[in-house]
């Protein structure tokens, strides 16, 4: 290689590196990632629908009683069976309420989706639901209610609504030997008969299904789930000494470099995914309203046009992702045919409307880490 074609290729090599750490400087700015992290609570309790709880599987903790998502709301659409919730975010909003007032509404996302393992690669096994209440003077704090009290309280809350006594959303098939408890599908009612509702059928004594501390044999392993800032980025130090004439490298490593900082942006992508990442590892969740999530892969990222608009016509913009390290604490088995996904983004209502359904569909988009 001639000095002046080697001269231009380290140049080309300098400027792509300064690039890719100017963009990750820039993904930084000056704003604050907020990260999930999955951690055991003492009693699940205080994870149930009596509390706002941000967390990762078990039964859903619902914020608002009217309108849950019907059965067929919550079927995959691949295998058909139902969905059961992989995990809520609760982001409490403050709305418009004219002129220059705004009002407090508390506001809870939930992600579901299918368990089987083939399902998941496809983005169908996938669901998310939007829902929000306005804050009242009169809401009922349990914050300072006896633990032992607890549990008669979520049945009496819960008990009202029809759910389904294994995964919590609505059931319409009621047990046909006690008819105490409800069922949204066969396949749940067969698993909690065995699961220990034959014990209690004709007991008359049956606990509220949220406070079960043990493992479950359908729903995910239950978590809460703590948000954190995520810490600032250590910036690494280019050691530009690697590239004079010096240290001039063969002719087939500059070609080699080129290649993988020129072609390879799928490479730079899961790089920076990767930096990012390492920076807390533990992390399941990146919450950053109307930012970009962070993404695995130069592949299949969507375009505008592509992020469909909410029923109300309004935009929708990016709030959070579910990241692939939430995997290791669903309780599934970890082998070529379990339940996998790259990232998981959520795109909400820029508008954040209110009217119309309380349950609001939003849009996932799926992203895995090869497209092959």
């Amino acid at each position: 290689m001639h000095d002046d074609s080697y001269a231009h290729a380290v140049s080309t090599i300098v400027n792509n590196i300064q690039t890719m750490a100017d963009n990750m400087e820039e993904y930084d700015g000056h704003h604050t990632v907020d990260l999930g992290f999955a951690e055991k609570c003492e009693d699940s309790i205080f994870l149930s629908s009596l509390f706002h709880p941000s967390k990762l599987g078990g039964r859903p903790a619902w914020l608002r009683w009217d309108g849950l998502p019907k059965a067929e709301d919550l079927q995959c659409g691949n295998c058909g069976k139902q969905m059961i919730l992989l995990c809520q975010i609760y982001v409490p909003l403050d709305l418009p309420a004219g002129g220059d007032s705004a009002e407090l509404y508390h506001r809870t996302l939930y992600l579901f989706c299918c368990r089987e393992g083939p399902c998941s690669k496809s983005s169908t096994f996938v669901k998310v639901f939007r829902t929000e209440k306005m804050q009242l003077s009169t809401d009922v704090n349990y914050d300072d209610t006896d633990e032992d009290e607890l549990d008669q309280a979520c049945k009496e809350l819960e008990k009202p609504h029809n759910l389904c006594n294994l995964c919590g959303c609505v059931g319409d098939k009621l047990c046909s030997s006690c008819h105490n408890v409800r069922y949204c599908c066969k396949e749940h009612q067969a698993t909690d008969w065995k699961n220990g509702h034959k014990k209690q059928c004709h007991s008359g004594v049956v606990s509220c299904p949220g406070n079960n501390n043990g493992k479950h044999p359908l729903l995910f392993n239950e978590y809460e789930i703590v948000i954190e800032d995520e810490p600032a980025e250590i910036k690494p130090t280019i050691d530009m000494s690697k590239y004079t004439e010096a240290t001039k490298p063969t002719d087939k490593k500059m070609e080699k470099d080129l290649l993988k900082l020129e072609n390879k942006k799928a490479d730079e992508t899961f790089a920076n995914f990767r930096e990012r990442i390492n920076r807390e590892p533990d992390q399941i969740i990146r919450y950053d309203l109307g930012k970009q999530p962070l993404w695995v892969s130069a592949e299949n990222i969507p375009k505008r046009a592509e992020i469909p608009r909410c029923s109300c016509g309004s935009e929708r913009q990016f709030e959070f992702q579910v990241l692939p390290q939430m995997i290791n604490y669903l309780g599934v088995e970890t082998t070529m045919e379990s339940i996998d996904w790259g990232t998981l983004c959520v795109y909400t209502c820029a508008d954040n409307c209110t009217k119309g359904p309380a349950y609001k569909t939003e849009f996932v988009w799926k992203q895995d880490f090869s497209q092959a």
